[in-house]
């Protein structure tokens, strides 16, 4: 046996030196919580009818007193509704692969061209034509402004989840997992919070467990605005003509609302919501909102057409409302 106490001693340090850097690095990169990027899976948004006794309430300032929001733009267009109406859902709601959009105001413009003869119908202001004018062309316009009656106590629902792609190592080999998770899935909670991070309700929770989400996450448009800061009746002052007069009100120019949705499995003072790290998935639902003039415009043709002639008759629809738009990361 051959004894060397300096070899010894080096070969001793360089061995502590070897455990304090695996230490060092297994607490300062934390590898079991290597972050993995998710893609959105069986995301969807929807809508359906409040409660009868929220939508067809008519003690509302916007039914019981539409022109009380009109509006005056620096261009000198003005915006004056003069009567609430429930629209047809389909109506009212358009959906889109991005986002769900629900008007708010309605702003109908009929337009009817007419020949002849027909321009002395009501539909064009009774026009007195001239005699031997029967070659004669006309073009009335209509317009109707209206508010969608109560769309506040309308249902915003939403089923979301995600799918990650994670490294196995099994030592001798790493391999890719892909893992898809939906908000049935027993391991997944829902924390519903406002733009400064603080829970806030919807559906009568701000905490969702599978068992709760099993037919979607769902509020009124009214809750899921109040968790961004805002409601349908306050006036947006960013949007306030120059000249001093009324800004417009939310219910007129609408916005679009972001609904966030944030995955992650790293739960430290999470202890309250019962979770187990690592192997649970909180899901926070951070909602934000923009107001801004948010309109969806449509064409309709009031009479059959008929091959090789111009239709005489359209109604070109402005629908100014919220665009509900969702993402996912984590």
């Amino acid at each position: 046996t051959i004894y060397n106490t300096r070899l010894g001693i080096l070969f001793r340090a360089m061995q502590v030196v070897s455990c304090a850097w695996v230490v060092t690095t297994l607490v300062r990169d934390r590898p079991w919580l290597k972050d993995y990027p998710v893609r959105p899976y069986g995301h969807t948004e929807w809508s359906e009818e409040g409660p009868e006794s929220a939508v067809n309430r008519s003690d509302v300032e916007h039914c019981q007193n539409p022109g009380g929001f009109k509006y005056r733009s620096n261009s000198g267009k003005t915006l004056e509704p003069s009567r609430c109406l429930r629209q047809l859902h389909g109506d009212k709601v358009k959906s889109t692969s991005s986002d769900l959009f629900i008007s708010t105001l309605v702003w109908d413009t009929f337009t009817t061209e007419a020949q002849g003869a027909k321009c002395a119908l009501p539909t064009c202001g009774f026009a007195a034509l001239p005699i031997g004018a029967e070659h004669a062309t006309c073009s009335c316009r209509q317009e109707d402004i209206f508010f969608s009656k109560n769309v506040e106590g309308d249902i915003v629902l939403f089923h979301h989840g995600y799918s990650a792609t994670f490294e196995n190592d099994n030592f001798y080999q790493i391999s890719l997992v892909t893992e898809t998770v939906t908000s049935r899935s027993p391991k997944i909670v829902t924390r519903v919070v406002n733009s400064n991070g603080d829970e806030c309700t919807v559906g009568g929770r701000s905490l969702w467990r599978n068992t709760d989400s099993e037919n979607g996450i769902f509020g009124t448009v009214s809750e899921w605005l109040a968790c961004s800061g805002h409601n349908l009746d306050e006036y947006v002052q960013g949007l306030a003509p120059t000249d001093g007069s009324q800004a417009p009100r939310l219910r007129m120019v609408g916005g679009e609302v972001n609904v966030q949705f944030h995955y992650s499995s790293e739960l430290e003072g999470k202890d309250s919501i019962d979770l187990k790290s690592g192997e649970d998935v909180l899901c926070t639902v951070k909602v934000e909102f923009i107001p801004k003039w948010n309109m969806w415009e449509t064409l309709s043709y009031l009479e059959d057409l008929v091959a090789g002639q111009e239709p005489g008759s359209h109604r070109l629809r402005r629908s100014y409302g919220l665009s509900f738009k969702s993402s996912a990361h984590g």
